[in-house]
């Protein structure tokens, strides 16, 4: 990597290599709350790995395989292939997979996630963050994503949370401009806003997923973004690493909250194919 392309992340992220990368690759810009629930699903996905697939090494029989299903930028393909997986990654669009290959050392394709082309029970482990909501079919995807898993292989999904105020208040919005334009279509809503976390298990279980786990991240209320933007864009330089951990305990507690460890915007489902 050229000196000059290296993109040092803003003081309120970590300062590792990974962010490093993904500050490159993902051009987050300013937009601090992409940015953030980027690193949060990240980080919540690679706990849920190390918990869930200490099975798969202490009974394998062969090297691990895995898929990042969707794998864009390639975030997830580049993490499995550093863990040693043997790593695959799919993508429909040409120039992500182009991006990815400049950082992952994982094998990738393009292809679509309902029609994949990879035989059955392929993998030992799946991961697929953010893209079920944008297919056609999601159903057919999810069907795509069980048919490739091994059975007792492990698929971590994360997808957009209806059932939180993050993305309701988008959807109330959308909803009142089509009102007042008098041009309401229900597929004109955002793809992000149309599955709450109940449905989501409910796709995966259809498909013929077992759900072992369930866990929502990026939880946000009224004024909560506009507290903490106007915080991190302030010029003193202590905030960004307070409001960051006071961002850290906020999350640890609300995912602990029975009430409302389901209402992060951002839901992953941990599931088996038995």
């Amino acid at each position: 990597m050229k000196e000059e392309e290296v993109h040092i992340p803003p003081t309120y992220m970590p300062h590792d290599d990974l962010q490093i990368l993904l500050e490159r690759y993902y051009s987050y810009g300013r937009d601090w709350p992409t940015r953030w629930a980027h690193r949060l699903r990240i980080n919540c996905i690679n706990r849920l790995i190390d918990s869930y697939t200490k099975d798969l090494y202490s009974n394998r029989t062969h090297s691990l395989k895995a898929l990042d299903l969707g794998c864009g930028k390639g975030a997830y393909a580049y993490l499995l292939a550093q863990r040693g997986f043997y790593t695959l990654g799919i993508d429909i669009s040409r120039e992500e997979i182009k991006d990815a290959a400049e950082w992952t050392s994982a094998n990738l394709f393009i292809g679509d996630a309902e029609r994949l082309p990879f035989r059955d029970s392929s993998f030992d482990l799946v991961i697929c963050s953010e893209v079920i909501e944008h297919l056609n079919s999601p159903s057919r995807g999810m069907g795509e994503l069980c048919r490739v898993l091994r059975f007792g292989g492990i698929a971590i999904i994360s997808m957009p949370n209806l059932f939180s105020y993050f993305w309701l208040r988008g959807l109330a919005y959308q909803l009142a401009r089509q009102f007042v334009s008098g041009k309401f279509r229900t597929s004109d809503i955002d793809a992000h806003m149309k599955f709450p976390f109940w449905r989501i298990s409910l796709t995966a279980k259809q498909a013929g997923l077992k759900t072992l786990a369930g866990a929502s991240v990026f939880f946000s209320f009224p004024l909560m973004n506009p507290f903490i933007s106007h915080f991190l864009n302030s010029p003193t330089s202590h905030f960004p690493s307070t409001i960051r951990a006071f961002h850290g305990v906020w999350e640890r507690m609300l995912r602990k909250t029975p009430l409302l460890r389901n209402f992060g915007a951002f839901y992953i489902l941990v599931c088996a194919k038995t």
